[in-house]
């Protein structure tokens, strides 16, 4: 698939023109510079054609904070491998030094380069004619705001594209989707640069450093796996900072996306009452889930002593966390830092995702759950017996069991139990089936 990348100082509008061209609000937009840090992507679609989009971090003039630095070389890694580069520039402000900074490391890929001018319903469309002095053939003036000339920028963009390859349309589509998520600082940027094998978050001690959901994907001998690596999800306050709000839903977004979830947790500091929190949703939903204790390598001294310690901390989350006996789950002991067992979580991923596609024959799963009400008699909310009429599994990703039933009014801790008893006995891993009741409507006198 063609890869596009729009690179630019930070404040000229990438994320904007991102959106734009993607039909949604992925990217973070606010007058704030720097708020983009990792780069993120999508697909976008123009004249029968399909693309990965990918919006960069800002590049600033002198690179001295860690954190911009980082930014700095994502953004320049994107560009190395892209088939078009979307040079965005700002008309009102006209060329400046950081833009002639970046036309400078952008002079070895000339022949991808297009000059993104925006703003031009405020600075006036003569305003784009300047930038043909930063040395690039190719210039066209917009505005993303408004949509202005976006037309004419896609129409550029895909007549630089190698023959048509059948691309799909969605990435839903193409990969099963894995959200990274946990805590703040837990080393979910860590993990994903070590499964890709590359920098690609921003790996950062300051806690809140990745803002955007990041997007990537990784080619394994099984198939391709698409990650999400979230912003790390806080407790929920009353009131929160913008961009932290927005760090907080575009999270949510990446979890209701992602087909399997990766929960880390900081092996240092426990399975805390957040963590217990995220992995009873992440089950609740019917993601597929694996759960993986981060940072052995501060608690033991070599890879060797993994394996004990894990042990130790394992038995002691299960013991504490009822809801986690009994049901099949991958708990893993890893370093992301140092890359101990890394390597496994890509197989685990794969067992995961052939379990979370897993389809019950209607038969089956019908005599299944005539046997098990009649044996387990279903305690209602009301004075009223509990009646299944039919049940069948219309969907996967998660799978999802219907049950016909004459009402809905079933004791709660019976359902849970239901989905448990399920969950082992078809052989089910790292995912509990969702049930959902619906009660035959009544028939119109």
């Amino acid at each position: 698939m063609p890869k596009v990348v729009i690179i630019g100082r930070p404040n000229v509008g990438k994320s904007t023109l991102f959106n734009r061209l993607i039909g949604k609000r992925r990217a973070i937009v606010d007058e704030t510079p720097g708020v983009t840090r990792d780069a993120i992507r999508d697909i976008s679609e123009w004249s029968g054609r399909t693309f990965d989009l990918v919006d960069t971090g800002g590049i600033v003039a002198d690179v001295e904070d860690p954190l911009l630095d980082a930014v700095y070389k994502k953004a320049v890694s994107e560009a190395e491998d892209a088939d078009v580069i979307l040079f965005m520039v700002d008309g009102k402000d006209g060329i400046t030094a950081v833009d002639e900074r970046i036309a400078e490391l952008l002079r070895p890929y000339a022949d991808k380069v297009i000059v993104v001018v925006n703003k031009i319903d405020k600075a006036g469309e003569d305003s784009q004619y300047e930038f043909y002095s930063l040395g690039f053939d190719d210039v066209i003036g917009i505005s993303s705001m408004h949509g202005t000339r976006t037309g004419d920028l896609l129409d550029k963009i895909v007549s630089r594209f190698p023959e048509e390859t059948g691309e799909a349309e969605s990435y839903d589509e193409l990969y099963p989707k894995v959200g990274i998520v946990g805590r703040p600082n837990v080393g979910k940027s860590t993990l994903l640069n070590a499964l890709l094998g590359k920098e690609r978050a921003v790996v950062s001690d300051i806690p809140g450093t990745t803002r955007d959901a990041v997007d990537d994907i990784l080619e394994t001998p099984q198939g391709t796996i698409y990650f999400v690596d979230t912003a790390g999800l806080r407790r929920r306050k009353n009131k929160l900072d913008k961009l932290e709000y927005y760090a907080h839903t575009r999270s949510d977004r990446a979890i209701r996306n992602a087909n399997i979830i990766l929960h880390v947790v900081d092996a240092t500091e426990g399975f805390t009452h957040k963590d217990a929190e995220i992995a009873g949703d992440m089950l609740d939903r019917g993601k597929g889930y694996i759960l993986l204790l981060n940072k052995l390598d501060e608690i033991v001294e070599k890879p060797a002593d993994v394996a004990k310690k894990f042990r130790e901390i394992k038995r002691e989350i299960i013991g504490e966390r009822p809801y986690l006996r009994g049901i099949n789950i991958p708990i893993m002991g890893i370093s992301a830092k140092e890359g101990w067992n890394v390597d496994r979580i890509v197989d685990e991923i794969w067992k995961v995702a052939e379990s979370h596609s897993m389809r019950i024959p209607t038969s089956e799963l019908n005599r299944y759950i005539e046997e098990f009400t009649d044996y387990y008699t279903p305690p209602t909310k009301i004075n009223k017996p509990f009646k299944v009429y039919y049940t069948t599994q219309p969907s996967i990703r998660p799978p999802i069991i219907v049950m016909f039933v004459n009402h809905d009014e079933v004791a709660d801790n019976y359902i849970t139990f239901l989905r448990r008893r399920i969950h082992k006995d078809f052989g089910f891993y790292g995912v509990l089936p969702v049930i959902k009741l619906k009660p035959k409507e009544r028939e119109k006198k």
